[in-house]
């Protein structure tokens, strides 16, 4: 009986600590740049998004549920175009939300693929899938 009572309290733990937890989106900037995308050493998909474009924050939910699936393989991040005009300049974006992926390279990230414009939650999880 004190087993299963520890072995619960150990379950219970592992559910809410942030050791287990998946990383949350991270929001970039210039002053975080270096550090979460050139030094990841997971692939990363970049969204960069404007707050009042309306497909932008329907695809807020969407990424933080994929997020939530993929998280331990792949870094989701997102980009204010607003905040950061210069970030979204270097990475061509014309519209938005647009969605860039990632790989690791040396010395800088690799862009596979850029993606503009709303996608369903269904495109951008086969995307995600045929990506890491």
């Amino acid at each position: 009986m004190k087993y299963r009572f520890l072995t619960s309290l150990l379950f219970a733990f592992a559910a809410t600590s942030s050791l287990f937890a998946v990383q949350e989106v991270a929001e970039i900037t210039d002053g975080n740049f270096f550090q979460k995308v050139i030094l990841s050493k997971k692939p990363m998909i970049l969204t960069f998004y404007g707050e009042h474009c309306k497909p932008c924050n329907q695809l807020k939910p969407i990424f933080s549920e994929l997020n939530e699936k993929y998280g331990d393989e792949v870094q989701f991040a997102r980009v204010n175009v607003a905040a950061q005009r210069d970030m979204a300049s270097q990475f061509g974006v014309k519209g938005i939300p647009t969605i860039v992926f990632l790989k690791p390279d040396t010395p800088w990230p690799k862009i596979v693929k850029t993606k503009v414009g709303l996608m369903s939650k269904q495109a951008l999880d086969d995307e995600i899938a045929q990506f890491r």
